[in-house]
């Protein structure tokens, strides 16, 4: 399986059986063994707090036809924010509509990271103030779950005012 873009049926295969209103990325998603689109590699966020911000971003996707990952790490180490949320962008292979929102604890950085096809829709600028007033705060205080929140449901809004 190569990522949620791409699909798992052999060619002339049937798409595997899902239940109605699943959107596909998603069913791509479980089918490849990635069964949401967070990647706590810090350990940062509770099993109830990712479940919730799992169902936020899954709404985001329904509503606006764009796949929000988000990614946290313990250390860059010795990497740049920029270099890592490309690379991660790159690795989890999410298409020209993803959004993969970067969290780095120890060099205290995050990043937005954006496909193609959505980076008119949330610009550098908007990315930069995303992150300033509602990621940042809740990280300074350790709220991980509050802030990624705060960050996706920002992200919606701009989205569903562009469409």
């Amino acid at each position: 399986c190569q990522g949620p873009w791409h699909q798992v049926a052999a060619p002339g295969e049937a798409f595997p059986a899902m239940e109605q209103g699943t959107d596909k990325r998603y069913r791509l998603l479980v089918a490849c063994g990635e069964h949401d689109p967070i990647n706590d590699r810090s350990g940062s966020l509770t099993p109830e707090g990712k479940s919730a911000l799992v169902s936020k971003l899954e709404q985001i996707d329904h509503a606006a036809n764009v796949y929000v990952g988000v990614l946290i790490v313990p250390s860059l180490q010795g990497s740049t924010i920029e270099a890592t949320a490309s690379n991660a962008f790159g690795d989890r292979q999410l298409g020209e509509r993803g959004i993969l929102v970067v969290v780095a604890i120890q060099e205290h950085g995050s990043r937005i990271e954006t496909g193609p096809a959505v980076e008119h829709l949330l610009t550098d600028d908007d990315a930069s103030r995303i992150l300033r007033e509602n990621l940042n705060p809740h990280l300074r205080q350790g709220d991980f779950v509050g802030g990624l929140t705060e960050t996706a449901d920002a992200i919606q809004v701009l989205l569903m005012r562009q469409r």
